[in-house]
């Protein structure tokens, strides 16, 4: 009897003050996508999403592939591309248990980007490089492969390290299947070869609503200067420095070597102090060209971009040009042009992987 009245009184307690058993973290089977490396392989506990047409995701590390990085967790982790036909890599599985409708999750990965991943290119049929940022979706659905809720996107993984990923959501349903897709970093239809590396999965753990806890990387800069120092704030023009990096015509020569587009097609940006001793996060040798270029007398200074494409050439200037107007440089001495429609016979200093430049008296 006193059993009884002691089982009666506590769960009239629970029921009055609204309390109950707290949900328990949902388990995703083979997090770390643990299974033998191999190509075209989904690891087990998933099934591919991607188009039946085109090979499914790769189990790395893999010679074959040029992917060597050790995993962040266990002996393998996943690499998925994208296609410059417009094609995308996806897996999912089926949940242990459904998502409770209503609650919020809050998931925990890690991921990187590979600076080598050798496949051929669907649009010519040659080897080539798919080493281009993209970002990661995380979708929700009634059946497996069918995404009905877009749960989180990251923004494009451009390092080479691995850097943990943390998002969280509200479940609109009680949906029982996850799936996992690679997509382009724009969405202008841009499309292009790229990778994404995915490792270490948590739990999708039940958190209280409201207080967000996504937290994503903050994107890199590779310096060039003095080779690869990613999120440096690098006091760059304050080193000691010959006397002829003030003189614009010795620069230009060295300089216009230096300035590159990362994935996205952005101008490499990174912190570092300028002439103003103010900290800024822009190209660091576009900045002392153009400081340069606005002292010396005369001339025009043309800046030809190349691009595998019109469209991929017109992204590049206008950031290019967004980055000129900053540096508050002499725009009616600047011609700013797609190198496809520039003279190739001219006299060009730099790069075709970054930019060209030449001044005309």
């Amino acid at each position: 009897m006193k059993q009884w009245i002691t089982i009666s009184y506590l769960l009239s307690t629970l029921v009055v003050f609204g309390q109950g058993p707290s949900p328990l973290p949902l388990t995703i089977l083979n997090p770390s996508f643990e299974d033998l490396p191999g190509v075209g392989k989904v690891p087990v506990c998933w099934t591919n999403c991607g188009s039946a047409e085109e090979t499914p995701p790769d189990v790395l590390p893999n010679a074959i592939l040029g992917v060597n990085a050790l995993p962040w967790n266990g002996a393998t982790y996943l690499g998925m591309i994208t296609r410059d036909n417009g094609t995308r890599e996806a897996i999912g599985q089926k949940l242990v248990k459904p998502l409770k409708a209503g609650q919020c999750y809050s998931l925990t990965f890690y991921a990187a980007r590979s600076e080598e991943y050798r496949s051929l290119s669907q649009a010519t049929g040659l080897p080539a490089n798919f080493n281009r940022p993209v970002k990661l979706r995380i979708w929700a659905g009634e059946d497996l492969c069918t995404p009905r809720q877009l749960l989180a996107e990251t923004p494009p993984v451009n390092h080479l390290d691995w850097r943990p990923y943390t998002i969280d959501f509200k479940a609109d349903q009680a949906y029982e299947f996850l799936m996992l897709e690679v997509h382009y970093a724009r969405t202008d239809n841009l499309i292009y070869g790229g990778n994404l590396l995915l490792d270490a999965f948590s739990p999708l753990t039940p958190v209280a609503c409201g207080d967000s806890l996504t937290a994503f990387p903050e994107p890199t800069f590779e310096y060039r200067i003095t080779g690869k120092l990613n999120d440096r704030m690098l006091n760059f023009f304050y080193y000691p420095k010959p006397q002829h990096w003030e003189n614009f015509d010795a620069v230009l020569p060295r300089y216009s070597r230096e300035i590159f587009f990362d994935g996205n097609f952005q101008l490499e940006k990174g912190y570092y102090y300028n002439r103003k001793k103010q900290l800024v996060l822009q190209n660091p040798y576009l900045d002392h060209l153009i400081r340069l270029f606005k002292k010396a007398k005369g001339g025009q200074l043309f800046i030809a971009v190349p691009g595998n494409s019109e469209t991929e050439e017109m992204l590049k200037i206008e950031d290019l040009n967004a980055a000129l107007r900053f540096f508050e440089a002499p725009m009616d001495r600047i011609v700013v042009q797609p190198y496809s429609k520039a003279n190739p016979d001219a006299r060009w200093m730099g790069t075709r992987q970054g930019v060209l430049m030449r001044v005309v008296e």
